[in-house]
């Protein structure tokens, strides 16, 4: 059985998961599924009598964060614009059609299918907990209408742990063939592909990463440093100038609003707003700019005046523009009006 101290301890290391980011509240479905599922115990209510001092730890620390977010913020829940999927929205399926990129290297599919084979056959509770940890994040993911490949993290280790499963029945499965030598030999094969792919495919990323999607550090430190509690912050890539300034958005108990798309409703804001305002356009997200503000031109700058709006900062980076060779152009502009 589970000792009282082992007990307090998986409830101090799963509040230990939730208080470093809310999507580890998961881990409350995912110790309930393990205490009915997994057959430690023979008896559910011998399992169910162990894992209620872990689940009350578990739900007194939820409790408390709640209370702090209705204290600091004036209501109960935390940033949910990645569940009500304000920004990235992709279909339900999404991470199973890019699970070759979530396992990063292509080929650990096969292992992780053939692990997950293994687990379905031996149905072990050590087995069971490996195969609920996993599907209970990714369902958990999925559920969420805003998506993106870096949420995958939370499935990840436990998918690469499935996938060590298939590697671990397979040299078990040479030994029991007396092919250990061959089996050894295409371990360290594999491994070897494995540095190889994830050293060009990091390369290609950081490379990517220098030259793209640049200056919204400058911008979102400089808004930090000018803005006040009063100030309006409207942004076309509102979750980098967040991150970058540490400023939340405004529903959250911060200052940061999404730039509307439709003009009118952006002046209406502008109208009906008492208090001075500042404005973020940038370079790379042009798919999220509006039109009637980007590019940015001397009609765009007149119109922002008319507005009572002047150009207060631009942020220049040196870049690649498309059949040209790299040069210094700008990349954010940042508008006030007091």
């Amino acid at each position: 059985g589970i000792s009282l101290k082992q007990q307090i301890m998986i409830g101090i290391t799963g509040s230990l998961v939730i208080l470093l980011k809310w999507s580890g509240v998961l881990i409350i479905p995912f110790f309930i599924l393990c205490t009915i599922s997994c057959r430690y115990k023979p008896f559910l209510k011998d399992r169910v009598k162990e894992a209620c001092i872990p689940l009350s730890i578990l739900l007194i620390t939820v409790t408390l964060l709640l209370f702090n977010n209705f204290l600091r913020l004036g209501h109960l829940l935390p940033d949910t614009s990645a569940l009500a999927g304000r920004y990235i929205i992709k279909p339900a399926w999404y991470y199973l059609l890019n699970f070759h990129n979530i396992l990063i290297v292509p080929f650990l599919w096969v292992l992780f299918a053939f692990g997950f084979f293994v687990i379905f056959k031996k149905r072990s509770p050590k087995h069971q907990l490996l195969a609920i940890w996993f599907l209970v994040f990714l369902t958990g993911i999925s559920i969420a209408q805003g998506k993106d490949l870096r949420y995958s993290l939370l499935v990840l280790p436990s998918a690469l742990l499935i996938s060590c499963v298939g590697i671990s029945a397979l040299i078990e499965y040479a030994k029991t063939q007396k092919q250990r030598g061959w089996m050894e030999i295409l371990v360290i094969i594999v491994l070897l592909g494995i540095y190889a792919l994830l050293l060009t495919h990091t390369q290609r990323i950081l490379n990517r990463n220098t030259a793209t999607s640049i200056g919204f550090q400058e911008a979102g430190q400089w808004i930090k440093k000018e803005s006040s509690s009063q100030t309006l912050i409207l942004a076309s890539s509102p979750r980098l100038i967040r991150y970058y300034s540490g400023i939340n958005f405004k529903e959250f108990g911060g200052n940061i609003l999404l730039l509307p798309m439709d003009q009118m409703i952006f002046q209406n804001t502008i109208e009906k707003f008492r208090g001075p305002v500042l404005l973020e356009i940038d370079y790379w997200e042009k798919i999220r700019q509006p039109r009637w503000l980007y590019p940015i031109t001397d009609n765009t700058r007149q119109y922002m005046k008319n507005l009572g709006f002047q150009q207060v900062e631009v942020v220049e980076k040196e870049i690649y523009v498309t059949g040209e060779p790299k040069q210094m152009v700008p990349v954010a502009w940042i508008f006030k009006k007091q």
